[in-house]
């Protein structure tokens, strides 16, 4: 009957424990605010010629781009559904040929800021763009653009 009592007792314990972690919000750990969510991902777009639209899905809290242009280029960001308010994207925006081309952020699902979400990036250089999302859209807080 000790045993039992015991057992109770040690398996209420480590549910007791495990309720605590259920729902953080920001953790420090790859696993916490849904199952396989991750805080950090690094996603890789090589535009090549002809490729009008890249989309991006972010899921994690944050979220770098790593953008090679080689051509005008326009990105869209295609789903809200798996975002939290606050999580960012940052865009990092290389020209890879020796002449001028344009970034252009689809207003679908995002907020780009008053030029209309286009930036010209002069021949090799580049631009780091900052989305952060409000609960609704994504909303562009920075841009740098050499």
């Amino acid at each position: 009957m000790k045993k039992i009592i015991f057992l109770l007792f040690a398996l209420s314990f480590t549910v007791a424990l495990n309720a605590q972690n259920v729902k953080p919000r920001f953790v420090t750990s790859t696993y916490g605010r849904t199952a396989g969510a991750q805080l950090n991902a690094y996603v890789a777009v090589v535009d090549t010629a002809g490729a009008d639209t890249s989309y991006l899905y972010p899921k994690a809290g944050k979220t770098i781009v790593k953008l090679t242009v080689a051509d005008s280029i326009a990105i869209k960001f295609n789903s809200v559904k798996n975002s939290y308010v606050g999580d960012e994207v940052v865009v990092i925006a290389t020209n890879a040929s020796g002449s001028s081309h344009v970034i252009k952020f689809l207003s679908t699902n995002s907020e780009p800021a008053s030029t209309g979400g286009r930036i010209t990036l002069a021949s090799t250089l580049g631009a780091v763009i900052r989305y952060v999302f409000n609960g609704v859209k994504w909303v562009e807080a920075s841009r740098t653009v050499q």
